[in-house]
């Protein structure tokens, strides 16, 4: 088990700059799920439009015809959506970030991995897009974020949207944390000897650290900066062992564990500038009998468990692709393919038809709807095999896929309250200087 120091996540622009950070070009909200509710730290309370349509919020992070530098000294490196949102498998998102708050030169921001995604089509579960180091976004003023309307009646809504900064102290060890559950339950016994027990609601799950540091240093102001500004509001945090199983599986570098039909031509290429994305696999179409053809990811038997499967596709405009929602699934199966588990990458496709450009499909294996109609007893402890269905009509069509990953859940930030913060000093010697050790305890609050 690999091991990090934490990390926090607990200044939240939009709660900090308020409703006069919005900008004028930001779509209207329906009455009854107003925009306030992106940053009024009730996430079960969603916001956003009347219709199914598409919409975006543009956001001056530092409020209309303020300076970044002047009020907010900190940059901006995490996107953070909780759960309760009713996105899923059947719509897209944008995110862009415009370095001067001109709202007509906004640029996509590249993700912790070095991608560049101009669009994602999101899990139900958390919706977490890390940025890149180095780029423009980490000192932008104009936010924005576009949600494009979904294949079906759902109106894209979302109950918190954090723009916020992710910190880490930078020296020492943890020496001591905890993650326990306290169940909510009371036990009762009678004279008779009957017992009852009384379920008072759902367990609670506790985070506890203790980190020393020396006294005036950058983790010491870190630490008396986060108890100072959480006092009765929720942050994200990041247990030290959250580090742990990045990637359950990384697959699809090289053509070893991919097979195709005679119908495909099948290569390694580059993903192309600006992605950011490195090798790839290609398949061209080179003859149109049958159609719908399969590319299959030969997996050595992988509990997928409580993971995100994570990959990245990209229609080439060499040809039109004309008939996208006939056919264009992902299959998930073990047992060599007789127990599948089928998922229609179509509809999210389908929202703005994004020709040449990379979507990132994060999909939760246990929680997200099939929409495809198909799915039987596919058990995610001993997964074998991938494969993605898309339907060719004419010779020279291409997809790219890259980043076939599964992504454990164990590293997915924890929405957390303060539940206790303690800095006592431990030493005061002159030739080492003060030290003060910082006990926190968190409660983990619903997303």
């Amino acid at each position: 088990m690999s091991y990090r120091l934490p990390r926090f996540s607990y200044r939240h622009m939009l709660r900090e700059v308020g409703d006069a950070g919005f900008s004028a070009s930001t779509d209207a909200f329906a009455s009854t799920t107003p925009r306030a509710r992106l940053f009024d730290d009730a996430s079960r309370q969603l916001a956003g439009p009347t219709t199914n349509v598409d919409w975006k919020v543009w956001f001056h992070r530092a409020g209309t015809g303020s300076s970044v530098a002047s009020t907010h000294p900190y940059q901006l490196n995490r996107i953070l959506i909780p759960a309760n949102h009713n996105f899923g498998v059947d719509r897209e998102l944008r995110i862009r970030t415009n370095a001067d708050g001109d709202e007509s030169t906004f640029l996509t921001p590249a993700l912790v991995d070095g991608a560049l995604h101009t669009r994602i089509a999101p899990s139900s579960g958390i919706i977490d897009w890390e940025l890149a180091a180095s780029q423009a976004h980490l000192s932008a003023e104009m936010l924005e974020l576009m949600v494009y309307a979904a294949n079906s009646a759902t109106i894209g809504r979302l109950g918190e949207l954090w723009w916020t900064q992710t910190v880490q102290p930078s020296a020492g060890e943890v020496p001591e944390w905890d993650d326990y559950i306290v169940p909510t339950q009371e036990r009762f016994s009678l004279r008779s000897g009957a017992a009852y027990i009384n379920d008072t609601g759902q367990d609670l799950r506790f985070f506890s650290l203790s980190h020393i540091v020396d006294g005036g240093s950058a983790d010491d102001k870190l630490y008396h900066d986060l108890v100072r500004r959480t006092t009765g509001k929720p942050f994200w945090y990041e247990h030290p062992d959250s580090g742990d199983a990045v990637s359950v599986l990384d697959d699809l570098e090289t053509l070893a564990n991919v097979s195709a039909p005679s119908e495909l031509t099948m290569s390694v290429v580059s993903g192309g500038a600006p992605d950011g994305v490195s090798d790839c696999i290609q398949a061209q179409s080179n003859d149109v009998t049958p159609p719908s053809v399969d590319v299959s990811v030969g997996i050595t038997s992988t509990d997928v468990r409580d993971s995100i499967l994570q990959f990245d596709l990209k229609i080439v405009s060499s040809a039109a692709w004309l008939n996208l929602a006939a056919d264009c699934q992902l299959y998930l199966a073990h047992d060599s393919g007789n127990n599948l588990n089928a998922y229609n990458l179509a509809p999210a496709l389908l929202s703005k038809k994004p020709v040449d450009e990379w979507v990132r499909f994060q999909i939760d294996i246990e929680n997200d709807v099939t929409l495809s109609g198909l799915q039987t007893s596919l058990d995610p402890s001993r997964l074998t095999l991938a494969f993605f269905r898309f339907y060719f009509d004419v010779i020279g069509q291409s997809v790219r896929i890259a980043n076939l990953r599964f992504i454990s859940k164990r590293k997915q930030p924890k929405l957390v309250e303060m539940v206790s913060a303690r800095r006592r000093q431990i030493s005061a010697v002159p030739t080492s200087g003060t030290f003060y050790r910082y006990d926190l305890e968190m409660l983990e609050v619903s997303s």
